[in-house]
């Protein structure tokens, strides 16, 4: 894990409270972040229903640190804006449902390729996202608020990088991801599917249930970044295991 970068990316961030209408612009550049359609330049904005008072919430956005303004031709591209680091952080602490046309967007950014892509191939969350969706949004929010919290409250320390916190975090972080493996594990075992919204219209049958369930296993056997992480948490758990058995055989023995 790159702790070091993550650490300096998230300490740069810090919480603001959106007015609606800066939400409604937010969510609008999120969406044109991962589509062909981009936010037009003022000369076409009429046309591509954004509305031409928007400009100055976008301008609040990129002084807040949450979109960047990408260079381009502006009549003939229009203007395109990038999510930083502090946006997604915002999108996960305080949004409850996103697309993974998003996560897939910025997997090389430092949040999510620490995060989410060092235990998930990137197909997997393309192809079962919906499946896994609840988990993955409620694992990236602890996650994101563990960490930004833990990092906040150690800001004014002498020494705010110290192998303590680093490990600290890390820790969080590791302890963090077995859970979200477990749940995912747990869903495959017990059949419990929680669908995201855009699935939630299907009628909730067994048969439905059993599909779903056998494409999710289908993941779980073929991403290995996610195998990788279910064997060390299968060997601890084992070990652990082991080590209760042993030790209630000698509580039991005779004095």
């Amino acid at each position: 894990m790159e702790i070091n970068t993550l650490m300096a990316d998230i300490r740069k961030c810090d919480t603001f409270e959106l007015s609606e209408r800066e939400k409604v612009v937010l969510i609008k550049v999120i969406k044109s972040s991962y589509s062909k359609k981009k936010i037009s330049s003022y000369l076409k904005l009429k046309r591509d229903k954004f509305d031409f008072d928007e400009g100055p919430y976008l301008m609040k956005l990129i002084k807040y640190g949450l979109i960047e303004k990408k260079s381009g031709n502006l009549l003939r591209d229009g203007v395109s804006y990038e999510l930083t680091t502090c946006c997604l952080l915002y999108v996960f602490l305080n949004m409850q449902n996103y697309s993974n046309l998003l996560l897939l967007k910025y997997q090389e950014n430092t949040l999510l390729r620490n995060l989410l892509y060092s235990h998930f191939d990137p197909i997997s969350i393309r192809e079962f996202f919906p499946m896994i969706s609840y988990d993955i949004t409620q694992y990236l929010r602890i996650c994101c608020r563990n960490l930004f919290n833990l990092l906040k409250s150690s800001k004014n320390f002498k020494a705010p990088n110290s192998e303590d916190l680093k490990k600290m975090l890390e820790y969080e972080l590791d302890w963090q991801s077995k859970i979200l493996l477990l749940r995912i594990a747990l869903i495959s075992s017990k059949g419990e599917v929680k669908y995201s919204e855009s699935r939630q219209s299907l009628p909730d049958t067994s048969s439905n249930n059993t599909q779903y369930l056998r494409i999710l296993n289908k993941m779980l056997t073929s991403d290995q970044r996610f195998l990788k992480l279910f064997n060390i948490v299968k060997k601890e758990f084992d070990d652990g295991y082991t080590e209760i058995l042993n030790q209630s055989r000698n509580y039991d023995k005779p004095e």
